[in-house]
């Protein structure tokens, strides 16, 4: 038989509470359940009374408007920037960003720049939505000209207007990571400074 979760604080009690955490917390706004049941793949019921586990133990907040529930992360809990970050690393935001966003990926090669690699998907991708586009999964290859491709990366994102992007740090065919590779982590640095200026 399943113990079940303390009623303190049940968080990641199930799939349901997982999306449900995902959608208020990374999504950052405010919900319908109605709009919480269909993201959480469930019925509307089963919906509320996650909603109201998460509101007793001072999760979620909640708000009437006529007769719409809804409902948004609680940011006055002494823990709400833990749980974000918490929330943010193990559920997400991929999928969050999914339904709301539109992510396409691709590599970077000694030569390539990123109107090569994007400019013709991303002029296809808007004509059919307006929907913001970021990059789900890219990185630049080694080689001679490497920082400033990193360099070129976030100019990339500014210039087609994109969300931002998501690093693949992961060695496989080719040593994508920048860990150990000074030249690769100063620009990835300086561009990161630039483009919050």
């Amino acid at each position: 038989m399943r113990e079940p979760a303390p009623a303190v604080f049940p968080v990641f009690r199930s799939r349901i509470t997982a999306a449900l955490l995902a959608r208020v917390y990374i999504g950052d706004g405010e919900y319908s359940v109605a709009d919480l049941a269909k993201a959480a793949q469930t019925d509307t019921g089963t919906t509320a009374r996650e909603v109201r586990r998460l509101e007793s133990a001072g999760v979620v907040r909640s708000r009437m408007v006529g007769r719409t529930k809804l409902v948004r992360a609680d940011r006055e809990a002494p823990f709400y920037r833990p749980l974000r970050d918490l929330v943010v690393i193990t559920l997400g935001p991929a999928d969050v960003l999914g339904e709301e966003q539109i992510g396409i990926d691709g590599y970077q090669r000694p030569g390539d720049t990123v109107a090569h690699i994007f400019a013709a998907r991303l002029a296809s991708i808007r004509h059919f939505t307006s929907k913001p586009v970021y990059i789900a999964e890219t990185s630049v290859a080694p080689g001679r000209h490497r920082a400033r491709q990193i360099i070129g990366l976030f100019h990339g994102v500014q210039r087609f207007h994109l969300s931002g992007f998501v690093w693949f740090d992961i060695n496989r065919l080719e040593a994508w990571r920048l860990e150990g590779r000074p030249a690769a982590v100063r620009a990835f640095r300086r561009a990161v400074v630039q483009t919050n200026r």
